[in-house]
């Protein structure tokens, strides 16, 4: 979990929760979250959630209701390594399958080297499981933070 909170300088507060966030790191997640929010005050809270994770469980939780009137979910986004577009190992399996269609966006990695023709072929792929999600390409080190908030858009 990553919390941001900005000033006049940028001040920037991380925290490690164990466990998994579906199910034996929900209670630490949940302590960590409300003595963020309640010590901090962020302006923006990120989460990273690991690769193993249920998108459902975790939104469940920033849903219930002492979480929820804290903060404001703006987007959900999630990463994904275009090799593993092409492998039917990832795309049968239900965790990867569930986080591309919980986002709002999808930022695709590793795309540099991409032909026209892959480009056209993941984003057919991706929209066919969440029609509604941004596909970004990431093709620079710069990273649009107005996909923070396409959530927030919808």
């Amino acid at each position: 979990m990553h919390s941001a909170q900005s000033t006049t300088e940028e001040h920037v507060t991380l925290r490690e929760v164990a466990g998994c966030v579906c199910c034996t790191g929900q209670v630490a997640l949940r302590t960590a979250l409300v003595k963020m929010l309640r010590g901090f005050a962020p302006q923006r809270l990120l989460i990273e959630a690991s690769a193993a994770a249920q998108p459902a469980a975790l939104l469940r939780l920033l849903r219930e209701p002492g979480i929820a009137n804290a903060l404001e979910l703006r987007s959900t986004l999630c990463v994904v390594d275009t090799k593993q577009l092409g492998d039917s190992r990832y795309l049968q399996n239900d965790v990867y399958r569930e986080q591309i269609t919980s986002a709002d966006a999808i930022y695709l990695s590793k795309t540099d080297a991409m032909t026209p023709a892959e480009r056209l072929s993941a984003h057919t792929q991706l929209q066919a499981l969440r029609s509604d999600a941004v596909v970004v390409f990431h093709d620079s080190e710069r990273f649009d933070v107005g996909l923070l908030d396409i959530g927030s858009k919808a």
